[in-house]
């Protein structure tokens, strides 16, 4: 049997052997094609050129790299589309057998080179521009003082109308055209494609970009990545990228923006991405997309880099903010993104949690010692507290089951065990000024026995498609190393959410406690999932931790009068509307310390100032 994963699961950091090299190759890569071809003595590929099922093939021996694993080494390969079937022969003189045929293109780059004309609207200017024989637009909106939104539209997308804003003014001369609105001045020169944007009358702090973007588009004009440029000065430094574990200037370094799971020393990696820059010259720079991103800072040119969702219609949303102080330029974007939502104030006070607190005796005694030794403890965090197959029913109790589309009450439980009654620890906690958290996870674990409530609930999930889903409709199962196997709410499905919540409500409706740690948010793994809302699986890899967030929010803000909160590890632009949110995982050790401090600043810098350790 033949194995070729051309995609993996789109882990951006660890590669099976099983995959192409890489996964989208572009112009200039050398491309080779890991299988498994178990028992085989010898292997090969063949590679068809074209779209046609007649068109040229050649033949390419694959190299046998031990445990029967091949890798076919194809070289650079020039623009246009490929497909290939791998084949094996075992040395038992058996027939060949063959693969499927995969297949993947390579585009070409276009970059602008000329602009074609510059045209104003009451609220927006028009930048009519061309890459060779295609054509692009630039549509320059206001919507917001001090800030400027850049969109880059290409391909069909270049006849779509700009967002609407604040009024503008324009003014051109042979080379140069200057377009004011409030709070902002944008000068695009037409002859070198340099655009700048800054406050007006103010030459310093400002944002140097450039109209030279390029992209990736097939012969059929498909395009996927757009790369944009902006200098910076030599002793500029940036800020933000979201929640980062090292030092604050992003200078220097490749930056993802991804969310990812790593755990513990994180590195240049991140629960929280945003794709938002600031400059300590009062400027700033939002990326609006869902997609994953790149920002190369390594050197004074810095590129920004998407791979947006195939289309002949693709765009590039660029915001650039100007201020004062480089808060401003955070205040600014807060605005844009969404206000903060404050916490309650008990929120404030120190938390408490141990994972060893896995029983109502040994939690309860945490906080009778606290109380008794005049520790300050506000909230206590209860991770190991269900049964670890619901995740919403406590340890040891028991219980009728019921059909999966119903939920349960407190009083359908008979409490024991570890948690014998779960009702008095949270009045006890209350009654010393303590809040109660309980710790979540959005996914249905797969179990290796049978648990008649989980199996009920679980068949309500697939038949009802409240599940995350694989390309082809079936239930998609986390390909990730945590909860692997297990079914992924689709928090998207206003029906699932509510069936989802139901089982969770006497928590606070009988039990009375004022929170969720929401855990995990990571795991969507690969570009072709898809939710209920349409989202795919290339979009879903940062939006669903925040979907996810926002959606334990209301639930907890709704059953607890506006008096609860969540606890996150996870999110992406947006996520301060949603608060709090903590570090992950990490050692109890100085150094780690010291890089959660760099992470939450980070984090502040990017909007996301209700944040902990």
């Amino acid at each position: 049997m033949i194995v070729h994963e051309p995609y993996g699961i789109d882990d951006p950091y660890k590669r099976a052997a099983t995959e192409r090299f890489p996964r989208d190759p572009q112009p200039g890569d050398d491309v080779a094609i890991g299988f498994t071809a178990a028992g085989a003595s010898e292997a090969w590929l063949v590679l068809r050129e074209g779209t046609s099922p007649a068109g040229p093939s050649r033949r390419v021996a694959a190299s046998a790299l031990g445990d029967g694993l091949w890798r076919v080494d194809l070289g650079v390969l020039g623009s246009g589309a490929y497909a290939y079937t791998l084949h094996a022969r075992s040395d038992r003189g058996e027939e060949a057998s063959a693969s499927s045929p995969f297949a993947f293109e390579i585009g070409s780059w276009h970059e602008i080179d000329a602009v074609d004309g510059v045209t104003l609207d009451d609220t927006h200017v028009l930048v009519a521009l061309r890459a060779g024989s295609m054509a692009a637009r630039l549509h320059l909106s206001f919507p917001a003082y001090g800030t400027c939104k850049a969109e880059l539209s290409i391909g069909a997308a270049s006849t779509t109308n700009a967002a609407r804003g604040l009024a503008c003014t324009l003014s051109a001369d042979a080379h140069l055209a200057i377009v004011t609105a409030p709070g902002t001045e944008v000068v695009i020169d037409t002859r070198s494609l340099d655009m700048t944007v800054r406050r007006p009358g103010r030459d310093g702090g400002a944002y140097r970009g450039t109209l030279r973007s390029r992209w990736l588009a097939t012969a059929a004009g498909e395009i996927d990545t757009i790369e944009t440029s902006f200098t910076v000065g030599p002793s500029e430094w940036l800020y933000g990228l979201g929640e980062r574990f090292l030092d604050a200037n992003r200078r220097g370094r490749v930056w993802d923006v991804r969310v990812y799971e790593e755990y513990k020393e994180q590195g240049a990696r991140t629960y929280l991405p945003v794709p938002f820059l600031v400059s300590n010259e009062s400027y700033g720079l939002w990326l609006a997309v869902d997609e994953p991103s790149h920002f190369d800072l390594t050197s004074e040119r810095c590129s920004v880099v998407t791979r947006r969702l195939p289309s002949a219609a693709v765009s590039l949303p660029l915001h650039v903010i100007v201020g004062e102080r480089p808060y401003d330029v955070t205040r600014a974007f807060v605005a844009l993104t969404g206000e903060i939502a404050v916490p309650p104030p008990w929120a404030f006070e120190p938390w408490m949690s141990a994972n060893t607190w896995n029983d109502q005796a040994t939690a309860i005694e945490a906080v009778r010692r606290t109380v008794a030794e005049d520790v300050p403890a506000g909230v206590i965090v209860i991770e190991a507290w269900s049964d670890e197959s619901t995740f919403y029913i406590f340890n040891d109790a028991e219980y009728s089951p019921r059909p999966g589309d119903e939920a349960l009450r407190a009083d359908d439980f008979r409490f024991g065990g570890r948690w014998p009654d779960p009702k008095a620890f949270v009045d006890e906690c209350h009654a010393v000024g303590v809040r109660v958290l309980l710790w979540q996870i959005p996914v249905h674990k797969l179990l290796d026995a049978p648990h008649a409530q989980h199996d009920l609930d679980e068949q309500v999930m697939i038949d009802r498609g409240y599940c995350i889903l694989n390309d082809d409709g079936t239930p998609y199962r986390n390909a990730g190393w945590w909860f692997t196997d297990s079914l992924v709410l689709d928090v998207t499905n206003p029906a699932a959410r509510a069936w989802w919540f139901a089982k969770r409500r006497y928590l606070f409706d009988d039990l009375h406690i004022d929170g969720m740690k929401t855990d995990g948010g990571e795991h969507l793994w690969g570009r072709h999932l898809r939710a209920f809302d349409g989202s795919r699986g290339s979009t879903l890899v940062n939006t669903y931790a925040l979907r996810y967030a926002e959606a334990y929010h209301h639930f907890v803000q709704e059953a607890t009068q506006g008096d609860g909160i969540i606890f996150s590890r996870a999110g992406y632009t947006g996520a301060q509307r949603f608060p709090a949110h903590w570090a992950g995982d990490e050692d109890s050790t100085w150094n780690a310390y010291r890089a959660s401090v760099r992470a939450g600043l980070s984090a502040g810098v990017s909007g996301i100032s209700m944040w902990s350790w």
